[in-house]
């Protein structure tokens, strides 16, 4: 996968869920930060000093203490964090607007283990949230853990089933593969589909002719064909997850680094070259 948001999502976390700002020290542990394939993990000892992350995300609540408020105000006045509490909403928001799985906490063991992710968990998902960029935060934090068999609550379960965005039945629930019910045009989400495939015949096109192909080129090719009501941050975040699906599948592959990544076709044993 490409990595070019998480890069910048790896420095928000260090400094905003209190890698730096409200880890404990005292236990001389070290912030640690592991990159996978399809994620970014995060870990640091100390946990939650003023209430619990969910307490952050749909309400605007201000810390009213902090582990260590000197560094935090020093840091605070450099602008590398923003102590108003508005950081773990702000990760969750850029999350949603890329159409990928919510940040995940574990706040066992007296420390923070944070997931966020670079790739899709469920495409359901994804395209609900690109179909429907109305959707209130609280509908997408808990669709989110729908995709994650996580339990809801009743009254979740219900707004959610009522507003055709969840079917199954309790436990087992799961997002709507009807994206077409949700937003009420059928032909539109089968269009969508179709769409996503001309895309991927662009790409392996492309690598085809020329061998490999940077982002920047992908991204020219593709322009012209993306949904002129995208904006940019939504057409990069396109582009990425449909990268990320074709890697996935083994079609592709990034031969050169995260930062600067190159594009090839993989050719299976059998398989032959187009």
């Amino acid at each position: 996968m490409e990595f070019d948001h998480l890069d910048a999502a790896v420095g928000q976390l260090v400094h905003e869920f209190g890698a730096i700002a409200h880890a404990d020290y005292s236990t001389g542990a070290r912030i640690v930060v592991t990159e996978l394939k399809d994620r970014v993990i995060l870990e640091n000892d100390g946990g939650f000093i003023d209430g619990l992350p969910e307490d952050y995300l749909l309400a605007d609540r201000t810390p009213r203490r902090y582990r260590n408020p000197f560094l935090v105000d020093a840091m605070t006045e450099l602008n590398m964090i923003d102590h108003m509490g508005y950081g773990i909403q702000q990760i969750h928001q850029s999350q949603r607007k890329r159409f990928l799985p919510l940040p995940d906490y574990d706040l066992s063991r007296g420390a923070v283990r944070l997931t966020i992710y670079g790739a899709e968990l469920n495409g359901d998902y994804g395209q609900l949230l690109m179909s429907r960029p109305d959707l209130p935060l609280g509908d997408v934090v808990a669709l989110d853990r729908v995709q994650e068999n996580q339990p809801l609550p009743v009254e979740a379960v219900a707004r959610l089933r009522r507003a055709g965005l969840i079917e199954g039945r309790t436990p087992n629930l799961r997002v709507t593969s009807r994206v077409a019910a949700a937003t009420g045009n059928q032909a539109e989400f089968i269009r969508t589909r179709s769409q996503e495939k001309h895309y991927a015949l662009l790409i392996r096109e492309l690598l085809s002719e020329y061998g490999h192909a940077t982002r920047h080129e992908i991204d020219d090719v593709l322009a012209k064909s993306l949904p002129e009501a995208l904006t940019e941050q939504q057409r990069r975040s396109k582009v990425s997850n449909l990268l990320t699906k074709m890697r996935r599948a083994g079609e592709i592959r990034n031969c050169g680094t995260q930062q600067k990544p190159r594009w090839e076709l993989v050719y299976h044993p059998g398989r032959e070259r187009n």
